[in-house]
């Protein structure tokens, strides 16, 4: 029976304990003879850990099924029927090694082959050696070639460091080879990627784990260009070690059978920096976020420390949480008072070392280099001694043994029992700390104390017996499984770290993006995919600055394209890897769990699984002991929900294509038998057919995803789930793009488009214009076959608008006529009439929606014709300056929405401020507003909300009421999703002129020349010509103000100059009230002129308060 040792060790979690097996010679046939006694004698002292790996070697000798893992070298799984199945494959990231004899051609010329076969079994020996000892796992011996996984089939979370510290060992290993009195040399290729691993390849004795993608190519092409005894990685290596090494930049490479050159490094050796966090994170360190409290914590047992009151703080928290990061928080903060810092790092990798955190200290302290002579590092060590505060001889003979040092005449020999050398090198190092201490204040960091040596743990504890009266402030991090044997002593203080609140993420996830803006849509994706973990947070970040659907525009960045679905980052994939394949066959409940989704019940996963409940329940509850789910609800109705939204990415990114669309297409199978058989069990409906539409489409099932996808689309319109309703109207063009041309499918694809442009925010991104017209460039045909003239002049009064083109209005109109249908007139009089107003024709709009009004009035349409009569009739009518119609118009659609009840007409019923701040009754506007903008902003009405809180706000300013105008500008840009201040739409100008005019008011002239030119910026793009007016009114204000003449006669003479085009007396008289009173002295009769003519039309409009603004303004005015 042949056993892997070190994929043995592994699979027991224990292979902390490889390296001590393979140095002391273990074997298969020595390990079903290790006893309890040769466990102490490799170095396993906790008795747990004996136990565990007794049981093991019981269940070796036994031959169970505990044992069977071990005895090959694929891992295996159980069938139902307990049979044996070998794993399926998987996509995974992997850290692929290749490594070769250097000159195997010309030995093989050289030396018998007997002799040949001596050294090549000398090198592999030495090769998976190395391999094995870092977790690597050796697939495939190619002649004198090694290839070599990081990664599969058991991941580990340090796989890409672990395996270039495996290229450097294996160099290392076999330089000692010799021929004939010649060394041997090696060279390493290693890259990093994603791969499908774990096909049966071959068959008998040549069967093997194939492995598919680019990155062993490239390791294998790197590994050709190394030059003898050399390492080289891949920038996609690079990336995820950090500065953990030091390289020698190769720059861009050709490398032979790839098409583009490759970025490549030469690892020279591991780096001196002490910080692991340090030498990962620094280039890329974020600001420290929502850890306000904790850091003012330490700065207070600091200030205890300070006075002699020795105090220890237990900082612990789960990996990525910020331990590290707040350590480094409160060095920056002690900078100024410059204490002794004694700092502490443990490695995953040197568990095993007794006391390396303590000798990598004094290393460091000491300021050894890689190529210093073990004479120089005495001196070294002798100076660093001999410094104040250090002056103690016979420290140093402790510390040369510690470090391993030759000894010397100078120092006395240390005694040769373990016990008492041990209790010297103790006593040396708390009584140095005693000595700093009593120098100056010591803030002593211990890191990561759950990767420590048992006897750096020992030490501690000699350390926290003689802190309490030194003046020495003891920090330890660690992670939640470390059980620190301190806690609740009265000079101990225990900070747990919690995730960071959604406003916390924001502000990281800001500062990652440099402070640009990031879109609504991807910050509710880090929101949701990180769960607050900051290490989480700013690596999904990165990752999405750096695809290709983001492009930086100016301080923002902006969607390119849809958004697609998120990888786990190259940088977090590791770790998560490893806890999944810590599960063993249990892993497949976690696959088909995060198929599901971030939830799933019980019932749904029994029935894709097809397992006995015992079984289930039992993988469930180690799933749960493991800490990657948690369960909720009682017996009856039990449901599961993963803890970290990256687990359930990086299980659900293990499974290939294949495999997900057979587990979707089970899924929802399971999810329809559900319903029809607990249809008060359901959920909403809405809900449910979103769900439903999930999982068809990736199932893809077109046809079947179509439907649900539909019903979900009509649900969350009418709940006024706007943004929901238009991703799923999306999804239904893109799968109508994937299915035959049938006339239903016709009627049901204008039928969307008519639904989506009708709902504000349909752009998701800059490419949405572009894809619409596409969509009905493709419905415009399928109507044109069919004969179906009322749908095609729908389509072209959608395209009209997109497209603002007024020739396709024109025909949309006609052909709407020739139809005689009338409700596709009523759509095309609205669209078009709501063109014709956007560009400030005025009476000719009214035309048309009182058209669509008729129309709509005599179908008994009630909603849309009351929506069209607000958006239309109290709109253009107040507007156009005919103020009495339009509050006709006002007061119908409220009496319609207390008639319906419906709540967007209820929301609408706040821009009737619109015509009373035009007539100059500010209270009524306020009113007007205020009784209905709740509405809107619980529903998402978001053109609704900004248009009537912009006319809020000025008629709060009219009332000399700045704070209130202040406060609900605010909310407007503090609260409206960014994707919407962001968009195409008449109410963003206007909402940037009333803040400016608050500005203005507040004198923040800076402030209010910048946000004028915002709206004056997206006025001019999109052609909004009544917002542009303003816009350069305002910016005559703010350039008066600014006592700049020049510039602000030139801004209100061009609101005057566009006014002659546009038919808007309300607007007309308020740039030449502005106009006359900024003249006032300049040419007595023109200035009065001014004046008077908007006080006349003012006058005809019955405009109240505008009047009495003109004859105060008149009366002031100089006279003729």
């Amino acid at each position: 029976m042949s056993i892997d040792i070190a994929r043995w060790l592994r699979e027991l979690g224990l292979e902390r304990y490889v390296s001590a097996f393979i140095a002391n010679d273990v074997d298969s046939e020595i390990l079903l003879k290790i006893t309890v006694e040769d466990l102490v004698g490799l170095g396993v002292t906790s008795i747990g850990h004996r136990r565990k790996l007794l049981t093991a070697i019981a269940a070796l000798r036994d031959g169970g099924d505990s044992a069977v893992p071990c005895l090959s070298a694929e891992p295996v799984r159980q069938g139902e029927d307990g049979s044996r199945l070998s794993s399926s494959a998987e996509r995974r990231q992997l850290t692929v090694v290749f490594c070769d004899l250097v000159g195997s051609t010309a030995l093989a010329s050289m030396l018998d082959p007997e002799d040949l076969r001596e050294i090549l079994e000398a090198y592999r020996a030495a090769a998976a050696g190395a391999v094995a000892e870092c977790g690597g796992y050796v697939a495939k011996y190619m002649g004198d070639g090694i290839l070599a996984y990081f990664g599969y089939p058991q991941a580990h979370e340090h796989d890409a460091e672990q395996a270039i510290r495996a290229g450097l060992a294996l160099v290392r290993r076999v330089g000692r080879l010799q021929n004939n009195g010649t060394a041997l040399a090696s060279r390493v290729g290693i890259a990093t990627g994603l791969v499908v691993v774990g096909d049966l390849i071959g068959s008998g004795e040549a069967q093997e784990r194939g492995v598919v993608g680019e990155t062993p190519n490239l390791a294998a092409r790197l590994q050709e260009m190394a030059s003898a005894n050399a390492v080289l990685i891949a920038e996609s290596t690079r990336r995820l070690v950090g500065d953990l090494f030091d390289y020698r930049d190769l720059g861009a490479i050709a490398l032979k059978g790839l098409t583009e050159k490759v970025v490549a490094f030469e690892v020279i050796g591991e780096s001196m920096i002490e910080s692991r966090f340090e030498a990962l994170r620094s280039a890329m360190m974020s600001p420290l976020i929502g850890r306000d409290e904790e850091v003012q914590l330490l700065m207070r047992r600091w200030t205890q420390a300070k006075r002699g009151e020795g105090q220890i703080v237990l900082v612990s928290g789960e990996a990525g949480i910020g331990k590290s990061r707040i350590a480094v928080a409160l060095q920056e903060r002690l900078q100024v008072e410059r204490p002794i810092r004694l700092r502490y790092f443990c490695s995953p990798n040197r568990r095993d070392s007794v006391l390396f955190p303590i000798i990598a200290q004094l290393e460091r302290a000491a300021g050894f280099t890689r190529d210093d002579t073990p004479s120089e590092k005495c001196d070294k060590l002798a100076a660093l001694l001999s410094q104040p505060g250090n002056g103690i001889s016979d420290l140093e003979a402790a510390f040369v043994d510690l470090l391993a040092l030759p000894a010397s005449d100078r120092y006395p020999p240390l005694p040769s029992d373990p016990r008492e050398r041990r209790e010297r090198i103790f006593s040396a190092l708390v009584r140095q700390l005693e000595d700093l201490s009593r120098q100056r204040p010591v803030l002593l960091l211990f890191e990561d104390a759950h990767w420590s040596d048992s006897t750096s743990l020992d030490l501690l504890d000699r350390f926290a017996e003689r802190i309490r009266k030194l003046r020495v402030l003891m920090i330890v991090t660690f992670r939640p499984e470390f059980e620190p044997v301190w806690a609740g002593q009265a000079q101990v203080t225990s900070v747990m770290l919690n995730r960071l609140s959604q406003r916390e993420t924001l502000a990281l996830a800001g500062s990652v993006a440099g402070g640009k803006s990031l879109p609504d849509e991807i910050l509710d994706r880090i929101i949701e995919h990180t769960d607050g973990i900051p290490l989480c947070i700013e690596e999904l970040t990165r990752a999405l600055l750096e695809s290709d659907f983001l492009r930086e525009e100016s301080r923002q960045f902006i969607l390119s394209g849809p958004m697609p679905s998120l990888a786990v980052p190259s940088s977090l994939h590791d770790s998560l890897m490893a806890r999944l394949d810590r599960l063993g066959p249990v892993k497949e409940v976690t696959q088909v769990g995060a198929a599901i989704g971030r939830e799933f019940t019980f019932d749904i996963l029994k029935s894709v699984t097809s397992r006995p409940d015992d079984r289930l329940r039992a993988e469930l509850d180690q799933l749960i002991e493991a800490g990657l789910i948690f369960s909720r609800g009682g017996p009856q109705q039990t449901s599961f929900a993963f803890k970290h939204a990256l687990v359930q990415d990086a299980a659900y990114g293990t499974l290939l294509r294949s495999r997900r669309q057979e587990l979707h297409a089970k899924i929802a199978n399971a999810l329809e038998e559900l319903v029809s058989l607990h249809p008060s069990q359901n959920k909403a409906v809405g809900e449910r057919s979103a769900l439903l539409a999930h999982h068809w489409l990736r199932a893809e099932e077109w046809e079947r995803a179509l439907k649900y996808t539909l019903e979900a689309a009509e649900r969350a319109r009418t709940l006024f789930a706007r943004p929901e309703a238009i991703n799923h109207y999306w999804q239904a063009l893109a799968l109508l793009a994937r299915l035959p041309v049938t006339s239903e499918r016709s009627h049901i694809h204008c039928d969307v488009l008519m639904s989506m442009v009708l709902l504000p925010g349909w752009r998701r991104d800059e490419g949405s214009q572009s894809d619409l017209v596409h969509h009905l460039d493709r419905a415009m045909r399928n109507a044109i076959e069919a004969g179906e003239t009322a749908r095609l002049a729908n389509l072209e009064a959608i395209k009209g608008a997109i497209r603002d083109d007024r020739a396709l209005f024109e025909s949309a109109i006609a052909r709407a006529k020739s139809s005689g249908d009338k409700s596709a007139i009523a759509f095309c009089a609205h669209f078009y009439g709501d063109n014709l107003g956007v560009h400030g024709q005025f009476e000719a709009s009214l035309e048309h929606f009182a058209r669509a009004v008729e129309i709509l009035g005599t179908q008994g349409d009630q909603l849309r014709q009351a929506l069209i009569m607000s958006s239309g009739g109290r709109c253009y009518n107040a507007r156009a300056g005919k103020i009495d119609q339009a509050l006709f118009f006002a007061n119908r659609v409220r009496e319609a929405a207390d008639a319906l009840g419906n709540a967007e007409l209820r929301a609408w019923c706040s821009m009737n401020a619109e015509p009373y701040y035009y007539r100059g009754l500010w209270s009524e506007a306020v009113l007007a507003a205020e009784g209905s903008l709740p509405v809107a902003w619980e529903i998402g009405e978001w053109p609704v909300v900004i248009f009537s809180s912009a006319w809020l706000s000025m008629a709060y300013a009219k009332l000399g009421q700045s704070d209130n105008a202040r406060r609900i500008l605010d909310r407007v840009f503090n609260e409206v999703p960014a994707r919407i201040i962001k968009s195409r739409s008449m109410a963003i100008p206007y909402a940037q002129i009333a803040r400016a005019q608050i500005y203005l008011t507040a004198g923040n002239h800076s402030e209010a020349l910048h946000t004028v030119h915002q709206a004056l910026t997206t006025a001019t793009r999109y052609s909004f010509r009544l917002e542009e007016v303003a816009a350069h009114r305002v910016l005559g204000q703010v350039h008066e103000a600014m006592g700049d003449r020049a510039e602000a006669d030139a801004a209100f003479r061009r609101s005057l100059e566009a006014l002659d085009t546009i038919q808007c007396p309300p607007e007309l008289a308020q740039s030449l009230l502005a106009y006359g009173r900024f003249r006032k002295g300049d040419n007595a009769q023109e200035d009065r002129a001014l004046l008077e003519r908007a006080l006349r039309l003012f006058e005809e409009m019955k405009a109240t308060g505008w009047i009495e603004e003109a004859r105060r303004a008149m009366a002031t005015a100089s006279p003729v």
